[in-house]
């Protein structure tokens, strides 16, 4: 009976004892590890730099396009679509208009084919202008000449004397019709003359051509296909719709 009682005593104090070390005992330093959350929102550190840098460059330089399109009604009817594209450059999108896209492709013969037909434009629209309005003045000239007649005196029975303008020149006349339907249908020619030596199409393909050895170039490697989402109007029947088409 003694026996049991001390070793009941031991187990005891052994517990008491581990129970005031384990209190008495400084508290373990947290692990970095459990103080940072797993789903922590912050951006790891970058591994590639030169990497970013190449992004960085080929997003200031690189060239896209912005589709826009509309639909012209008329009387609440659809009668036509109107689309058109606007090129830019960077990720600010500056606009790329006339000459400045060809510039920034890098095309200088391009540049030299819209430069000349820039100017041929402007000479036949300033050309025709000229001519149209030398007709229109020689016209309004001929036009303007009327028969005059003296005035008739005071207390006088006398009848007044008219006196008719000489008939026109028919080879004046036939230069101020001339000079009017020449002249006219030269203006017109230069308003409706298009400067741009390339189409739509091809201005997308020189872009694309750009942008790939604009990569290659900034980054020493081949560019990668994207994916290319446009959308356009499209007229139908019983009014109008949109098509969506994406090429990879």
């Amino acid at each position: 009976m003694n026996a049991s009682r001390a070793r009941g005593l031991f187990l005891v104090g052994v517990l008491l004892t581990g129970s005031v070390h384990a209190q008495g005992a400084p508290p373990s330093e947290p692990r970095e590890s459990d103080l940072l959350p797993t789903d922590s929102a912050l951006p790891p550190p970058p591994v590639d730099v030169p990497r970013a840098d190449a992004l960085e460059q080929y997003d200031e330089q690189a060239i896209g396009f912005d589709d826009f399109g509309g639909v012209v009604t008329e009387d609440g009817r659809v009668t036509g679509t109107v689309q058109w594209v606007s090129p830019y450059q960077g990720k600010y999108k500056r606009p790329l208009v006339g000459v400045d896209f060809y510039r920034a492709v890098g095309r200088p013969d391009l540049v030299k084919q819209y430069e000349d037909r820039a100017a041929l434009k402007s000479g036949l629209m300033v050309g025709g202008g000229l001519v149209l309005l030398a007709g229109l003045i020689t016209a309004v000239v001929l036009s303007s000449q009327t028969t005059t007649c003296t005035s008739i005196t005071p207390g006088s029975f006398s009848l007044p004397t008219c006196t008719a303008p000489p008939p026109p020149d028919p080879a004046i006349a036939w230069l101020a019709a001339g000079g009017v339907v020449a002249g006219g249908g030269v203006l017109l020619a230069g308003a409706g003359m298009d400067p741009d030596p390339v189409d739509s199409v091809g201005k997308r393909q020189l872009a694309e051509a750009f942008n790939r050895e604009l990569w290659q170039r900034v980054s020493g490697q081949p560019h990668a296909s994207g994916v290319d989402v446009r959308v356009a109007p499209r007229l139908e029947k019983d009014g109008a719709g949109l098509t969506l088409s994406v090429r990879f």
